[in-house]
């Protein structure tokens, strides 16, 4: 599936290239002042359930990130790591995109 991130389409499952990161989650959270029953809310599920996925016990699905990421004011690549290397929107990441594009 085609994701948009970072001004580019990633093709990805979150399994095979990134996870959303609950601590991440947390951090823009705690920075926001947001709380477990206002993501429970905007998730339309149980504050338990909002529990749930901030412990890692139920997985962050991609719809949720868009959604997490929305409500608080970034964008969904705010939490994601790539256990190869750095985030897809980092300086680093986009100019080594550059130099492929332009060898192409």
């Amino acid at each position: 599936m085609l994701y948009p991130l970072g001004g580019y389409y990633v093709l990805m499952t979150v399994t095979q290239w990134a996870m959303p990161t609950v601590d991440n989650i947390r951090a823009e959270m705690a920075r926001k002042r947001k709380t477990q029953a206002g993501l429970a809310a905007v998730l339309g599920i149980a504050q338990s359930g909002a529990s749930d996925r901030l412990r890692g016990i139920v997985p962050i699905t991609v719809n949720e990130l868009y959604v997490i990421a929305d409500w608080l004011g970034v964008s969904p690549a705010t939490f994601l790591v790539d256990p190869s290397g750095p985030s897809p929107t980092s300086r680093k990441s986009r100019d080594s995109h550059r130099q492929f594009a332009a060898a192409a």
